[in-house]
């Protein structure tokens, strides 16, 4: 089930944690980048550089719904070369 950003407007905190929201559409992935280049706290825990203010859509997705960074020792079975963005 995709979740929309209407369904998390009471839930801030919670979509925030990365590996709750699961699969999100393009108005959370938009909330939480936002949230991410105003929090650099934020940015740490879903693992990226305290300073950074470029994310890529598929990356953020993938710490949404598996909590962690896709790197190539991930066992997710997702792979981000057949994501639509």
């Amino acid at each position: 089930m995709i979740r929309t950003a209407k369904q998390f407007a009471d839930m801030e905190p919670e979509i925030l944690e990365p590996g709750y929201a699961g699969e999100i559409d393009t108005r959370t992935l938009n909330f939480i980048k936002r949230e991410l280049r105003r929090r650099p706290g934020l940015r740490i825990k879903w693992g990226f550089g305290k300073d950074q203010q470029r994310f890529a859509d598929n990356d953020i997705r993938h710490v949404a719904l598996f909590e962690n960074q896709h790197t190539t020792d991930c066992t997710c079975d997702w792979s981000w070369l057949t994501r639509d963005d």
